[in-house]
């Protein structure tokens, strides 16, 4: 995120993420400045490459989504989080033990299992907060530095806690799939992790909403084709669902 971005363009881009588009009338309103301030933050942050300008207003570019705040991306798609998170939900056998990975869909995966008997290994501040409380969760809670948004556990401590341990089926968050089937995060620390955590399961579940699919970032984390299933949302593009296919076993909801 550029240095020179100053608060409100911050909370603008958090709010093209949330809304999708927005008028320069209603931007000016929200925020409470001129039709020239407006038009100067959609200029520059569109010479950043984050946003489309449209008729009389703006929207984000699918690329940006990296750049929106993880209390943004909370709200958005939430209908389809939560169908992608009760059809992962049925993977689930009392007993077993599983990972939960960090992201807004997996955390609402997690809160449907705190009055289940299962072990849970997590790296996610979030989701070990919705299941301390579970009276049958085995909890474990790895170490590491935290990284802000989703508060998550990442680098070489959390990496070598998940060396240590080996679980039935590991539920993971990307940020984006490509056309190769590549997935990525914009963190490479935590694209450490995710690769450990995968390498402690026997089987590998990703949860992506449909807006997730044909983007990538910076971090690696691996390719599609070794991981058991993926579950998206029915929106998701059937071109880039066609060859996906050909990868790995994918679940629309």
């Amino acid at each position: 995120m550029s240095a020179k971005r100053n608060d409100r363009q911050k909370t603008l881009l958090d709010y093209l993420g949330e809304a999708g588009t927005g008028s320069i009338d209603d931007l000016c309103k929200k925020f409470g400045v001129s039709e020239m301030t407006i038009r100067r933050d959609l200029s520059e942050l569109e010479k950043e490459g984050l946003l489309i300008r449209t008729h009389g207003g703006a929207r984000l570019k699918e690329t940006a989504f990296f750049e929106v705040s993880f209390a943004a991306k909370v709200t958005q798609f939430v209908a389809e989080k939560k169908r992608i998170a009760e059809r992962a939900a049925e993977l689930v056998q009392d007993g077993d033990r599983i990972i939960i990975d960090s992201g807004t869909t997996t955390g609402h995966f997690a809160r449907l299992f705190k009055d289940r008997r299962l072990t849970v290994v997590t790296n996610a501040l979030n989701v070990a907060t919705d299941l301390i409380d579970g009276p049958q969760i085995d909890l474990h809670f790895c170490g590491g530095a935290l990284r802000r948004g989703p508060v998550a556990a990442v680098g070489q401590v959390a990496a070598r806690f998940f060396e240590s341990v080996r679980c039935d089926r590991l539920f993971m968050g990307v940020e984006g799939i490509d056309d190769t089937g590549t997935m990525t995060v914009p963190d490479v620390e935590e694209a450490l992790v995710k690769r450990v955590m995968m390498s402690a399961a026997r089987e590998v579940i990703v949860l992506a909403d449909h807006s997730k699919l044909g983007r990538n970032s910076l971090g690696v984390i691996g390719s599609l084709g070794s991981v058991t299933t993926l579950i998206t949302g029915e929106d998701a593009n059937s071109s880039a669902l066609a060859s996906l296919r050909g990868l790995t076993n994918v679940i629309t909801v």
